[in-house]
C-alpha cells in the first residue's frame, strides 16, 4: 500500500522570509495538555502558531454535546485572522498534547499586512483552503450521511497523520470512538456499530489503541471519493 499524503500546514503557504516576519512578532508560550487557548465567545485578540503539539478545535451545542471541527498540528495556525473590531471566537481551541506555541497579537499582524501585502495574500490563500476543507466535510456529512462522513473522516485522518506500514495505514493519533463520533455529530453507539462492521469486513482494525486502515478503496467507495481532491483539502 502506498504511503498517505500529508496535507499542507499553514507554514507551507508562506515563504521563508514571510515566516521570519511572523516569527519576529510571536511571543513564545508553552501549555499543558487540556489547556484552552481560547473559548467560544472570547474576544479574537490572538492567533497561535503551533511549533510543537496538537490542538483540537471544537464547538459545544446547547445540549452540551461536543462537535470537533478539526485537529491542528505543528506548522498550523489556530485562530481567526479577521481584523474586524469586536469580533468573537465561535469555537474552542484546546491543546490535546503539551504544546509549544507562538502567540501573535492581531493588531501587530494587521500592521504587517499593511507593510507587506504579499503576506496578506498568503493568508488569504490559507484561509481559502481552510474554507474548502470545511465545505467538503459538510458535503460528506449532508450528502452521504453518518456512514459516509465516518469514511471521509478516516480517509482524512490517513492523509493528516497516517503512516504506511506492512499491514496498512496506521493512524498515529490515538482516538476513542467518542472522538470519532464528535467529528461527525453522531452518537458513540452508532460509531461503535459502524466500526465493528468495518472491522468484520476487514476494512480496518485496531492495534494498541490505534486504527489501521487496510482497505482505503473501500472507505472511498463509502463516501463516493474519486481520490482527485488536492492533498491540502482532504485533511482532518
Amino acid at each position: 500500500m502506498s504511503t498517505s499524503v500529508v496535507g499542507k500546514r499553514f507554514v507551507d503557504f508562506v515563504r521563508p522570509d514571510q515566516f521570519e516576519r511572523l516569527l519576529a512578532i510571536m511571543t513564545p508560550k508553552k501549555v499543558r495538555s487540556g489547556t484552552y487557548l481560547f473559548q467560544d465567545e472570547d474576544w479574537t485578540e490572538y492567533l497561535y502558531y503551533i511549533h510543537e503539539g496538537t490542538v483540537k478545535i471544537t464547538k459545544n451545542t446547547d445540549s452540551g454535546e461536543e462537535i470537533t471541527f478539526t485537529i491542528k498540528h505543528a506548522g498550523d495556525l489556530v485562530g481567526d485572522p479577521c481584523t474586524l473590531s469586536h469580533a468573537l471566537n465561535l469555537t474552542n481551541a484546546i491543546a490535546i498534547t503539551d504544546a509549544s506555541l507562538g502567540v501573535i497579537r492581531k493588531g501587530e499582524l494587521e500592521f504587517l499586512f499593511y507593510r507587506h501585502p504579499d503576506l496578506a495574500i498568503a493568508f488569504l490563500q490559507w484561509m481559502s483552503i481552510t474554507k474548502r476543507v470545511l465545505e467538503t466535510k459538510m458535503r460528506d456529512l449532508l450528502v452521504y450521511g453518518k456512514t459516509g462522513a465516518l469514511a471521509s473522516t478516516l480517509i482524512r485522518l490517513c492523509n493528516s497523520c497516517g503512516r504506511a506500514t506492512e499491514e496498512g495505514i496506521l493512524i498515529a493519533l490515538k482516538l476513542t470512538n467518542q472522538d470519532l463520533a464528535n467529528f461527525i455529530g453522531a452518537s458513540r453507539e452508532s460509531v461503535n456499530r459502524m466500526l465493528n462492521k468495518l472491522k468484520a469486513e476487514g476494512t480496518l482494525s485496531t492495534r494498541a489503541g490505534h486504527l489501521v486502515v487496510h482497505d482505503l478503496q473501500r472507505l472511498r467507495a463509502m463516501c463516493h471519493c474519486d481520490g482527485q481532491c488536492p492533498a491540502e483539502v482532504c485533511v482532518i
